[in-house]
């Protein structure tokens, strides 16, 4: 039997997820049409429509879902 440390040498943690607010580039205290209004800034790049990909536009739309939450505006 080994040391635990031995057992998980090879183990990495896993990253970190990011936040709904790094994903939007703002606070966590920020407010609903902060919130709207930098999705929409984000979406016009980002949206498969403009040259961005479906992956980009589903990270935005999560992301935004949750401030809202977060907000209890949705």
């Amino acid at each position: 039997v080994s040391p635990l440390q031995e057992a998980f040498a090879g183990h990495f943690a896993l990253p970190v997820p990011e936040q709904w607010w790094q994903v939007l580039g703002l606070t966590a205290a920020a407010p609903v049409d902060l919130i709207n209004r930098r999705y929409r800034e984000l979406a016009r790049r980002d949206h498969p429509d403009t040259g961005g990909s479906e992956a980009a536009m589903a990270r935005l739309n999560a992301a935004r879902d949750e401030g809202l939450r977060a907000r209890g505006a949705a």
